[in-house]
């Protein structure tokens, strides 16, 4: 009796630091608040979680190992491949554990999540709306438009693009959430549709376009395996509301005009001469790569573009040529492994097919943000992890895990005798 009370104490004060994490790293512009949340509220609880319930633990971690396998092969590997110094690779190796910690926080924390999706999934829609209206009020009202979307007071919302992916990718996890519900709360489907479009206003005002077209893959998955667009009027609706906008951009102000341009004029941003290069100049390795400590600037793709161009980029704006670079074909072939298992471990789950065309369509949704402008694929803890990872380990924590019988919303999930949270 006393064991399961401190179980579930834990458990609780577990949930409730990495949900913290979680929200705050999207809320507060402060970025010691939401780590220190991390560090000495979440890693703790993992360890002692670890020491006191370690089949609880492994049963949680199963569906993960292979992406703790990639990330320890990446960060292991880089000490053999890299030149950069013994520090630079060592701080890849901590952020490596850092992941893992992320890995068994989301392993525990869902299933709980899953008692009450609706619930979570409104936490964070509205956290989305507070963060986006924001941005917007206060992008009219000093007089910013038709510049590109950003708010100043938040770390990484200062950057368009990394701002727009990060709360998509915020509300992609909500969505993830709130899907497995069997029931449909009207207050939620209000806060879910408003989240969207005060996100969608921000995306297309940041003049995101890689942001835009993960939107467009979302959207477009999502409705057409659901058949939501099947009617003809809906199709027209939609078709009407597109020639309006563009009417409206063409015949508007020219603050509007301009708006659009801006876009256009930009072209690829360098994007396809970046993969271009990338492909010519491989890795010094090209079955472990450059190593994950060594600077994109130092490997032969990027020397190569600075003998070219005389300026420097940090990444190769691609997540799977970044993988590809950083840790060779191994780690590629590995990574295309692990998303193959988690949609294979998806469609072969007891989830409904609604439940499955809504985690496909998110996860799509979230690779699609990493085509065009991503980061390092390990990194330490900080608002960016909301790009792909904690889309990817939502889905895969949903993917694994058996759908609960009747209410999903209202099944309690609680530790099953073989020690796995369910």
């Amino acid at each position: 009796m006393h064991q399961d009370f401190y179980k579930s104490r834990l458990f609780y004060w577990l949930n409730g630091c990495f949900l913290g994490f979680l929200v705050f790293s999207v809320l507060l512009p402060w970025d010691n608040v939401f780590q220190g949340l991390f560090f000495v509220g979440v890693i703790p609880s993992i360890l002692l979680a670890i020491k006191k319930y370690p089949e609880l633990m492994r049963a949680s971690l199963r569906p993960f190992y292979g992406m703790i396998l990639l990330i320890s092969f990446m960060v292991i590997s880089s000490f053999l491949v890299s030149d950069a110094e013994f520090s630079k690779s060592f701080q890849n190796f901590r952020y490596g554990i850092e992941l893992f910690f992320l890995m068994a926080a989301v392993s525990i924390c869902v299933p709980f999540w899953l008692r009450r999706p609706l619930f979570f999934a409104s936490l964070f829609f509205v956290a989305c709306i507070m963060v986006s209206v924001y941005g917007v009020f206060d992008y009219f009202f000093s007089g910013r438009f038709p510049e590109r979307l950003t708010i100043q007071e938040i770390s990484f919302l200062k950057l368009p693009i990394l701002g727009a992916g990060t709360l998509f990718g915020f509300w992609l996890s909500g969505f993830l959430i709130g899907s497995t519900s069997n029931t449909a709360e009207g207050y939620v489907k209000a806060l879910q549709v408003t989240a969207f479009l005060s996100i969608f206003v921000y995306v297309v005002l940041s003049q995101s376009r890689g942001v835009i077209l993960a939107v467009c893959v979302f959207l477009l998955l999502l409705f057409s395996l659901s058949g939501f667009i099947r009617k003809r009027s809906l199709a027209i609706i939609l078709a009407l509301g597109a020639g309006g906008i563009f009417v409206f951009a063409m015949q508007g102000s020219s603050e509007v005009f301009n708006f659009f341009e801006s876009m256009y004029d930009r072209g690829t941003s360098y994007r396809l001469d970046i993969w271009t290069t990338v492909l010519k100049n491989p890795p010094d390795s090209i079955l472990l790569g450059s190593g994950v400590a060594t600077e994109f600037a130092q490997t032969p793709a990027g020397k190569a573009w600075v003998f070219e161009h005389g300026w420097s980029v940090n990444h190769t704006h691609n997540l799977f040529l970044g993988i590809y670079y950083s840790g060779g074909l191994v780690s590629l072939v590995g990574f295309v492994t692990c998303l193959g298992a988690v949609a294979a471990a998806l469609f072969r789950s007891s989830w409904s097919y609604r439940v499955k065309v809504a985690v496909f369509s998110a996860l799509a949704g979230s690779l699609v943000l990493t085509l065009t402008d991503t980061y390092q694929f390990i990194e330490k803890p900080k608002p960016i992890w909301w790009i792909f990872w904690m889309p990817f380990l939502l889905s895969i924590a949903i993917a694994f895990k058996k759908a609960p019988y009747g209410n999903k919303a209202e099944v309690c999930c609680e530790p099953s005798r073989e020690g796995a949270l369910e």
